[in-house]
């Protein structure tokens, strides 16, 4: 009897806990000797929380490639808003970049030869970046442009060809404030 009503309320605790469901860490698509990643920690959020978004760019070649830390920031964010009654597509907020890293997060002022399986992550509120407090369904993607070549490999390395890297895409949701 006991395990039938477990079993019972198990898919209504489910449904329950999903708003802590964390954005997992997923690739986008390889571009060159490059790959990102965004995740959070969980995937609903009330109007007025604060939402961490990790981005993460890593080297998936398997040599030093040169890394350019884009100024002012890393990485570009697409941020599609919940779709307006009335409109078919999803509106796109304004790309701006996603800020400067934190205090703390290791950061390069200069292009530097990355060696394989190299990787850098930064968090962002992305709350303080655009204003996501009319409640429905963001979602999100971050960009960079990386060259494909070392330093190493002569001046040819640190000019030209260049590929711009996306992340995999994110929900963010976003839940009317409780009164």
């Amino acid at each position: 009897m006991f395990l039938r009503n477990v079993l019972l309320l198990l898919p209504i605790c489910a449904a329950l806990g999903q708003d802590l469901t964390p954005n997992a860490a997923e690739w986008g698509p390889q571009a060159g000797p490059w790959q990102v990643s965004i995740s959070t920690g969980k995937s609903q959020y009330s109007a007025g929380e604060p939402i961490e978004v990790t981005g993460t760019l890593k080297n998936i070649s398997d040599r030093p490639v040169r890394f350019k830390n884009n100024v002012p920031s890393l990485f570009i964010m697409d941020v599609r808003l919940p779709v307006t009654p009335g409109i078919p597509w999803s509106q796109r907020a304004q790309p701006l970049a996603a800020g400067h890293p934190q205090p703390g997060e290791a950061f390069h002022t200069i292009s530097m030869d990355e060696p394989a399986g190299w990787e850098t992550a930064r968090k962002y509120d992305l709350r303080k970046l655009v204003d996501m407090s009319a409640p429905g369904d963001y979602h999100v993607t971050f960009s960079t442009t990386q060259p494909t070549r070392s330093a190493a490999e002569g001046a040819a390395g640190l000019q030209k060809p260049h590929v711009t890297v996306t992340s995999n895409e994110i929900t963010i949701t976003i839940v009317a404030a409780a009164k």
